[in-house]
């Protein structure tokens, strides 16, 4: 964010609070609507799994009612304690005869088949060897035996032999086990009555034809699968095991199925303990939510779309003022220019922009009278140095043409004409040299030359009273210094020092190269200065030559070069002197 414009932040916050609110919404709407989805659905479901086990329970309750008839029969019940003679056929006939009334009364029984107590299958088909002895010894009819039921639903089947549709179309049966008792509740018989698996559930599949549920099954109490449509499972194989004998009612539970979460709706049917399951994933029942959700989170994407758009627009109407502003201040940056800004704006934008167009203003106004002020200020500063180095100049030239007067006059009373024409001739070159002004520059060469041409003329008055010697780093003869900036050191050594000592003197002349700087040492073995002398002699020369050339120095290279003296009495001095290189024309 640090690295964003304006006009992208306020885009990015706008489309970020349309996100937050949205996704807000979708999260209120999922809490508040979820909780009350599941119990509408729970409702609905619960009217749809009722109906569906009350058609069931009243088919079921028609068959027991219907055998209830043929075991309140009481001739028939008599018969069944008849032993079976010669006439067998005519018997189990006239047997057949009297439960056949009974089957076509309800098109769910397929048969009704009695047997006596003597386990003797009374039906002229089933009372063959082959079928009987499958009936008896089936495992539901001896677990109906053993453990005593009145009356027992068998799991769903084949039934030996389907009498109706013929031996090689065998149907899917659920066979009703039952107890025949007289008046007195005596064991008479047991009658089995085979149930037409198909019809008995049609319910489910005209109920269900919309699919309202992923999936039906029924159990018996045993947790035997009696009914499977759709999606399936096994109670046993719930983490959370069902115990269905403690069911009552309609029992809502929740459940992984095939690693899917269900809602499982249980309804009992009392009448026979059948539990009635329907099944359906929470996914189905918040598909609607979720389409709500999605239909919010589309609304979301296209108010996004629309607040970028708006919030473009807008944020460039108030941005666009302040990136000219900020592009003003960059160009200012990088060229040191201001220039004003033209912008179209309204309100607070506007009054923004003309301050800042009467700023640029004043400010362009305020640097163009500085400039002005500073060149004036410069211009009078050279006029200034000018008139300085003049009056400078002008002192020592007079010093300077006094003096070689004097060493002139002096030989003209000693010598012939040939060494007072050479003393000339160096005197004009000197001359010449101070007359063209004190500002040129010359190579370090061309000032020892004027030196040597300074101490020829110093020979007409001392001779050989001292000697000289030049120590220069070779590589410096070329770099340019002041003109006539060695000749007042020199005549200073001389006159000042060696003249006084009343000896043979020494002056030795260094140049040598110190960094960037050049380092010129005139050195003289004459009468030196104590210690406050040099003192004073540092902090103001009272030599008008030392003090001519340090002020020069000062002015043309500035307040850190100039002279420095060292001295000893008797011991001699040194003068030092430090100016930048400067080689060639630089």
């Amino acid at each position: 964010m640090r690295n964003l414009n304006l006009n992208q932040k306020l885009i990015i916050s706008d489309i970020l609070l349309i996100i937050i609110t949205v996704l807000t919404i979708g999260i209120i709407i999922s809490v508040i609507f979820s909780g009350q989805l599941i119990e509408s659905s729970k409702k609905q479901l619960n009217l749809r799994i009722s109906l569906i086990s009350g058609e069931i329970e009243d088919q079921l309750l028609k068959v027991m009612k219907i055998t209830e008839e043929v075991s309140g029969n009481e001739e028939l019940i008599h018969s069944l304690n008849t032993k079976i003679n010669r006439n067998k056929n005519t018997f189990l006939k006239d047997i057949r005869k009297t439960v056949s009334k009974a089957e076509e009364r309800s098109p769910l029984i397929n048969r009704i088949v009695l047997i006596n107590h003597n386990l003797e299958v009374l039906d002229p088909v089933y009372n063959r060897p082959l079928y009987s002895s499958a009936i008896l010894n089936d495992d539901d009819f001896i677990e109906f035996l053993r453990k005593r039921y009145f009356y027992y639903f068998a799991k769903p089947g084949t039934f030996p032999i389907d009498i109706k549709n013929g031996p090689k179309t065998q149907t899917l049966t659920i066979v009703l086990y039952q107890r025949l008792l007289d008046s007195n509740y005596w064991l008479m018989g047991y009658q089995i009555s085979v149930l037409n698996k198909k019809m008995l559930f049609s319910s489910v599949w005209t109920s269900n034809r919309d699919q309202l549920f992923s999936g039906i099954n029924i159990f018996n109490e045993r947790n035997e699968v009696l009914f499977r449509e759709g999606l399936s499972f096994s109670p046993d194989k719930l983490k959370n095991k069902i115990d269905f004998t403690r069911l009552t009612g309609n029992t809502a539970i929740t459940a992984n199925i095939n690693s899917v979460k269900c809602l499982i709706l249980i309804r009992l049917l009392p009448s026979v303990n059948w539990f009635v399951t329907a099944i359906i994933p929470y996914s189905t029942i918040f598909r609607n939510l979720r389409i709500a959700l999605q239909l919010v989170f589309l609304i979301g994407l296209i108010l996004t779309l629309i607040a970028v758009l708006v919030s473009y627009s807008i944020a460039r109407t108030i941005t666009r003022p302040l990136l000219k502003i900020t592009e003003a201040m960059h160009s200012y940056e990088k060229t040191g220019n201001l220039t004003s800004i033209d912008i179209k704006a309204s309100g607070e934008l506007k009054y923004l922009s003309d301050v800042y167009n009467r700023l640029v203003t004043q400010i362009n106004s305020f640097i163009e009278n500085i400039y002005k002020e500073q060149e004036e200020k410069r211009k009078a500063e050279l006029k200034s140095l000018q008139y300085e180095l003049d009056y400078l100049q002008a002192q020592i030239n007079p010093h300077f043409i006094h003096n070689t007067l004097n060493a002139i006059g002096y030989q003209a009373e000693k010598a012939g004409n040939k060494v007072i024409y050479d003393s000339l001739k160096s005197f004009n070159l000197l001359l010449r040299a101070a007359i063209s002004g004190t500002d040129a520059m010359v190579s370090i060469k061309e000032e020892i030359e004027l030196v040597k041409n300074f101490i020829r003329i110093q020979r007409l008055r001392y001779g050989n009273k001292f000697t000289i010697d030049y120590t220069i780093d070779p590589e410096l003869l070329s770099e340019m210094i002041p003109k006539l900036i060695l000749q007042p050191l020199v005549e200073n050594a001389i006159f000042h020092g060696i003249e006084p000592s009343g000896n043979d003197g020494k002056i030795s002349i260094l140049i040598t190269g110190e960094d960037k700087l050049i380092v010129i040492r005139v050195i003289d073995n004459g009468i030196g200065m104590d210690k406050n002398t040099l003192d004073n002699y540092n902090r103001k020369f009272n030599r008008i030559g030392l003090e001519n050339v340090d002020e020069r120095l000062k002015i043309l290279f500035g307040e850190k070069y100039g002279l420095t003296v060292e001295s000893a009495k008797i011991s001699g001095t040194t003068v030092k002197l430090t100016i930048p290189r400067r080689k060639g024309n630089q």
